[in-house]
């Protein structure tokens, strides 16, 4: 493959989003943008003639009728495995969003049914490829032989201020403890794939300042099946312009890896990631220090390539995908006790 593959955008509220900073950019060099789609006329108009494509209100007709070799699917979670058969249907191609479905058997039935049609289905999070920082984490484990895991502490945030709007954000049942559903999906989706199988999640949330009728404060605690521990926090409250940067803290059997714990501001961030491990060996205390790249947008090259034909030995498995939605699943199911 050596020119651009055309693209329908579907679903344009975060949509828009992924548009103006993904496909417009990066995503240019191996995507055109032919048509886009969403129920909003107004909105799917207004997105058409400002690409200078044309709009649809209908999913199913733009895929009858548009010649795309993969569709941009940046819909709620809820039943999007059934809009993904019907891209299988037609031989299209996915990049999709985080969180992939609300039902892990849903997800684990389509990822299965595309990979048997030779249809290739990626998302933000988790990543086709491990992002830079979860490629660290892992070496720093070999690397400076830290042991066995025993606890993490994951947190994220941002300052949103938002109102009821109807969309799928406002409901608590396709939305279950909001921050942590749209916010910490990505650190669900890490540390599901790092830690192992989950026994116990436990849930507290709040409304601070939101006007929507879920929650913009929330930490879930887990308890792994291989007894590690952690906590994951999300939340829409907190304005210190240090946002979206996914901190950790792991703690290992012989040392502790750090994410992000250097101060960060839109001045000197830029793309970089800071790293810092703490380790023992031989009774004595070390430290290493590293920035990187930060590698967690989508990953259009990728998406391409492997539509082509490439082969990747880090893809991330249907199984790794799986297992943050049954983390959801849990979360959802000790809200209702």
């Amino acid at each position: 493959m050596n020119k651009r593959m055309k693209a329908a955008v579907v679903g344009l509220s975060f949509g828009g989003w992924v548009i103006e900073n993904e496909l417009l950019k990066e995503g240019s060099k191996y995507f055109e943008i032919d048509s886009v789609c969403d129920l909003n006329e107004e909105k799917a108009k207004s997105w058409g003639e400002r690409l200078g494509v044309p709009y649809y209100t209908d999913m199913d007709r733009l895929l009858a009728e548009r010649q795309i070799g993969a569709c941009v699917l940046i819909t709620g979670p809820v039943g999007r495995a059934k809009q993904i058969d019907k891209c299988i249907d037609r031989g299209i191609h996915v990049m999709t969003t985080k969180p992939f479905e609300l039902t892990a058997t849903e997800a684990e039935r389509v990822l299965k049914r595309a990979r048997e049609k030779g249809i290739v289905v990626q998302m933000n999070s988790p990543s086709p490829r491990p992002a830079s920082y979860m490629k660290a984490i892992l070496d720093y484990q070999k690397r400076f032989d830290l042991g066995r895991p025993i606890a993490y502490r994951a947190a994220d945030w941002c300052s949103y201020r938002e109102k009821p709007d109807g969309l799928w954000y406002d409901d608590s049942e396709r939305c279950p403890v909001a921050p942590i559903f749209r916010l910490g999906i990505y650190m669900i989706n890490e540390v599901a794939s790092l830690m192992g199988d989950v026994e116990k999640v436990s849930v507290a949330e709040s409304r601070i300042f939101t006007g929507r009728p879920t929650s913009d404060n929330a930490l879930v605690s887990v308890l792994h099946k291989n007894g590690v521990v952690g906590s994951i926090f999300a939340s829409f409250c907190v304005n210190d312009l240090q946002h979206y940067k996914c901190s950790y803290e792991i703690n290992y059997e012989r040392g502790t890896i750090y994410k992000a714990v250097k101060p960060r501001n839109s001045e000197t961030s830029g793309n970089k990631v800071s790293m810092q491990v703490v380790y023992t060996k031989d009774g004595r205390q070390y430290m290493y220090e590293e920035e990187i790249e930060d590698s967690s947008n989508y990953q259009w090259e990728v998406f391409y390539r492997c539509i082509g034909g490439a082969a990747y030995d880090d893809l991330v498995s249907d199984e790794q995908i799986v297992a943050g939605i049954r983390l959801i699943e849990m979360m959802k199911k000790e809200k209702m006790i």
